[in-house]
């Protein structure tokens, strides 16, 4: 279970490093543009690309925890 803290600390820090602004926007703005044009969704704007970043990485963790609660527990 020590991937499982070590996985949620790195996330933590990743949605920081996201919020704060230190992630350069061309690292991830394909990616999310892409993201979005698969999945059918309206891509975000140029000030939405940080919170729809931290959205997505929010959103997945709170899937792995919540998938591992229910495999380790039920």
């Amino acid at each position: 279970m020590i991937w499982l803290i070590v996985f949620n600390v790195l996330m933590v820090v990743l949605i920081a490093a996201a919020l704060s602004g230190n992630i350069p926007k061309r690292l991830y703005q394909t990616f999310l543009r892409g993201l979005h044009f698969t999945i059918g969704i309206t891509t975000p704007t140029d000030r939405q690309l940080r919170w729809t970043l931290a959205v997505w990485l929010i959103s997945t963790l709170a899937i792995v925890d919540g998938m591992v609660l229910v495999f380790a527990y039920l």
